[in-house]
């Protein structure tokens, strides 16, 4: 789980260091982790409906002890976040991934 101080971390290199203003809309991308490609196609099509923009569903790069092949689902959407609004667009996106089986959300 990205917890808030890792969250405000990045906040902070991007407002000393970073090219973005976060005060304004910027793309963020979600990725999803599993081994079932139609579980990750269910989950985009129902975060479709609220307005992300699905991108796309890949194959992970193995690990050696891996059994399973692995694939992302890559979601977006244009956003204005503070360290709390994307805390708990991370919780929502935990919750999602729990409520329709997914291996892990990143």
């Amino acid at each position: 789980m990205i917890d808030k101080s890792t969250i405000l971390e990045v906040f902070e290199d991007i407002r000393q260091n970073g090219e973005w203003d976060i005060n304004r809309g910027l793309l963020y991308g979600y990725f999803f982790l599993d081994e079932n490609r139609q579980k990750l196609k269910t989950v985009g099509d129902n975060l479709k409906k609220k307005g992300y923009t699905f991108v796309d569903i890949f194959k992970a790069e193995s690990e050696e002890n891996e059994k399973a092949e692995m694939y992302y689902l890559h979601i977006e959407k244009v956003e204005i976040h503070s360290v709390d609004s994307l805390f708990e667009r991370n919780l929502e996106f935990y919750n999602v991934a729990e409520k329709f089986g997914i291996n892990s959300y990143d």
